[in-house]
């Protein structure tokens, strides 16, 4: 699903408010079996997303985090 506004899309995902105050977001292609969305109406949210963080991340962003944990 694609989200416009003003002719530019909005990236988004939808997340969920599991147990233990959990969030996780819903990837339709990593679910076992269909959600039943009746029963989580009041559990499940849009993140909108900055388009910054679809952008490829670079060589130094990976040496970056590696530093960070330890590698």
């Amino acid at each position: 699903m694609f989200v416009f506004e003003n002719g530019v899309e909005k990236p988004f995902e939808i997340m969920f408010n599991g147990d233990n105050d959990t969030v996780i977001g819903i990837d339709k292609d990593s679910m076992d079996a269909p959600l039943d969305i009746p029963s989580l109406k009041d559990r499940i949210w849009v993140r909108w997303r900055n388009p910054d963080e679809l952008k490829p991340l670079t060589d130094a962003d990976v040496a970056a985090y590696k530093k960070s944990i330890g590698r």
